[in-house]
């Protein structure tokens, strides 16, 4: 899990991770390490507290109008995260070596290599976690069967 710190007196909120890790000029890297549902709802959470500074755990604050854009940002991170992990069809552990290889440079390189292998790793397990226990759900309720199955 995560803390994080709401000033309602200064409209300013500090999610820590819970919104990802923050890449100025490329976006955020979604974190859903104790699942994706979770990651999600604590997205939006967070997103009702209106903060009007967004201090993020890593590389500065956000303030005014880039706010709401980074909530956005961030859900639509972790959607194409969970969409990119359900098409992938090749070993798991192949696609956080993937993952890890796409953000372990810049300013994530201050963590230890193993550090950010086990958060890739983590963020495949738990998307093919929340993946497969909507397809349970689905089959149970007769989606699967009438295509009504739609993976989020």
């Amino acid at each position: 899990g995560h803390i994080a710190v709401h000033i309602p007196q200064l409209c300013a909120l500090a999610p820590s991770d819970a919104m990802g890790f923050h890449y100025p000029g490329r976006g955020i890297l979604p974190i859903f390490l104790t699942g994706f549902k979770d990651y999600v709802e604590t997205l939006d959470q967070l997103a009702a507290l209106q903060p009007q500074i967004l201090c993020m755990a890593h590389q500065g604050p956000l303030v005014g109008t880039e706010v709401p854009g980074a909530f956005a940002t961030a859900r639509r991170a972790a959607g194409e995260m969970l969409a990119r992990i359900a098409a992938y069809q090749g070993d798991d552990e192949q696609l956080a070596e993937d993952i890890f290889g796409e953000c372990y440079r810049d300013e994530f390189a201050i963590y230890t290599e193993e550090n950010i292998r086990s958060v890739a790793r983590l963020l495949v397990r738990r998307a093919r976690e929340y993946l497969q226990a909507n397809q349970r759900n689905a089959e149970g309720n007769g989606e699967i069967e009438s295509g009504q199955r739609n993976g989020q």
